[in-house]
């Protein structure tokens, strides 16, 4: 489809929707709380881009930052991880940002007061994150169990545009896995 065609696509579609959200009075995000929990990877049933559909959705992305994985298996521990996505300058674009991170082991802890929250073996932003602001969370892991070996933690990120709309949001997935070899018994 090209450029003016999508474009023509959106403005019909932002109309129907400012139409239908006018009708009904409610609040032009699907999902106010946040991502929904199964979301972060990019074949999953629902994913971020299932709705956040406009443009084509960037896997693997390197705008995307996991900072303080173990370098070595240390089941029991608390890791402080930070997660990251480049400025809208960096070529992740976006006014807004938000988030969803699960992981395949361990769990995540929602006893910081920076607009995350946790279930279990997954952790979402709760409160976007705008341009001005730093595009990046503290997040803290539990390597819970002895078999944290080869854990995965699957990232899906918004970089949104600010109006309100699933339309002009670019959604970047990416996969960071805890190495195996440092985790020799």
């Amino acid at each position: 489809m090209s450029k003016s065609a999508r474009k023509a696509v959106r403005k019909l579609c932002v109309a129907w929707l400012a139409f239908v959200l006018g009708a009904t009075g409610h609040a032009a995000l699907a999902h106010p709380t946040g991502a929904p929990w199964g979301s972060a990877r990019p074949d999953a049933a629902e994913n971020c881009a299932s709705c956040h559909f406009d443009g084509d959705a960037v896997t693997a992305s390197p705008a995307i930052a996991l900072a303080g994985l173990p370098d070595a298996c240390a089941a029991g521990n608390v890791f402080e991880l930070e997660l990251s996505l480049a400025a809208p300058d960096g070529g992740a674009g976006g006014e807004i940002a938000g988030f969803l991170l699960a992981a395949t082991r361990g769990a995540f802890l929602s006893d910081t007061d920076e607009g995350v929250e946790a279930n279990l073996n997954e952790v979402r932003s709760v409160r976007p994150r705008r341009a001005g602001e730093s595009f990046v969370w503290p997040i803290r892991w539990l390597a819970a169990g002895d078999d944290i070996e080869g854990a995965i933690f699957h990232v899906a990120m918004n970089a949104g545009n600010d109006d309100d709309s699933p339309f002009g949001d670019v959604i970047h997935f990416r996969e960071f896995k805890l190495a195996h070899e440092n985790c020799a018994r």
